[in-house]
């Protein structure tokens, strides 16, 4: 390429020190050379900042921004502050790239002049189509990605153009604790005009890390429908005669059904009774009635559907047998597909 913008990519590290390494060495190796790398220590109480500062010793590229403990979203916020790219990219502490990863996903965006371009894991995670998504078909897949997370399972797997970012002030959101990803997506798609998706391009490889904000049990599940619910009609204010008002109610009552899931896991160490009287206090809540509209039964699937249902007739005991039941029918029917195929 003639021109060689500046790539910002921003990496929140948190005990991750085990991993760290393979992450940075995955950084340092991009084909593509111009680019700074801001490593967030988030108050890591393990030897992850030692790491980073090693590093720093060694490459120029890499800078450290050290922050009391405060969230994978705020780090991400002062890596967006402190950043000087004209784009700007996410990976965590805990995965690694592919080398040629930026050199690709910015020539693309360049070339097809999208506003943004995603790639994939090591295994598919979106039902986009391939190629470039503009008009109706981009207004659609955000739509669609307010319910399924269709524009892709994590910053990760992007290129943002800055100027978008800075412009309409774009952030990502601390009261959101897990999933702040997604609304940082949303927020961005509802501005950019169209998306260049390189569906056959695994670039990001996830390591499974039992530290990780996402393989944690959660006592506070019924905390995020409502705080989601907030989110994006901040986002896509004003909603009232929108195109994008019937995903977000469904997402509510997606959000709901998901809420009740988690919480009356049998993972819960609380006594039944007591996850039951926790899910009817917060179903009971006149905000919780006034968000669940009519209509989320045509976006959701009819599982889904049914659970939300009985909890608006206050049917808690039944929601949740329907619930163990629907698992363990396809617990059974995907063990009945590997017996049928020969497989162990």
């Amino acid at each position: 390429m003639e021109n060689t913008p500046l790539i910002s990519v921003i990496v929140p590290v948190y005990k991750a020190e085990k991993y760290l390494p393979a992450c940075i060495d995955s950084l340092l190796a991009q084909t593509y050379k111009n680019m700074e790398f801001i490593l967030v220590d988030d108050g890591s109480p393990d030897n992850s900042l030692k790491i980073c500062q090693e590093y720093t010793a060694k490459d120029s590229r890499l800078r450290i921004i050290h922050q009391e403990n405060a969230g994978c979203a705020t780090a991400r916020n002062t890596g967006l502050a402190a950043a000087k790219g004209e784009y700007v990219g996410f990976v965590d502490s805990d995965d690694i790239i592919s080398a040629e990863t930026y050199q690709v996903a910015l020539e693309t965006l360049v070339q097809t002049k999208a506003d943004w371009v995603m790639w994939n894991m090591s295994v598919q995670k979106t039902y986009l189509p391939a190629g470039f998504l503009s008009g109706a078909a981009y207004q659609q897949a955000l739509c669609n990605s307010i319910l399924n997370r269709g524009m892709g399972p994590s910053v990760c797997v992007e290129l943002f153009r800055m100027d978008i970012i800075r412009r309409h002030q774009i952030h990502f959101r601390p009261e959101i604790k897990r999933g702040d990803d997604l609304f940082f997506v949303l927020h961005y798609g509802r501005y950019a005009q169209n998306i260049y998706y390189l569906k056959d391009k695994h670039f990001y490889h996830y390591v499974y890390n039992p530290q990780s904000l996402s393989h944690s049990f959660h006592s506070d599940a019924f905390d995020y429908p409502l705080k989601h619910f907030t989110a994006l009609k901040d986002i896509f204010a004003p909603l009232e005669g929108s195109v994008y008002l019937p995903y977000v109610q469904a997402r509510f009552a997606r959000d709901l059904q998901e809420a009740f899931n988690s919480y009356m896991h049998r993972g819960n160490p609380l006594p039944f009774w007591k996850r039951l009287k926790k899910a009817k206090a917060f179903m009971e809540q006149d905000l919780v009635k006034t968000y669940l509209k009519p209509g989320y039964e045509n976006y959701l699937p009819k599982q889904q559907a049914l659970i939300v249902w009985l909890l608006e007739k206050k049917q808690y005991v039944l929601a949740r047998f329907c619930q163990s039941a629907i698992f363990w029918l396809r617990t059974k029917k995907w063990e009945l597909k590997k017996w049928i195929s020969g497989h162990k």
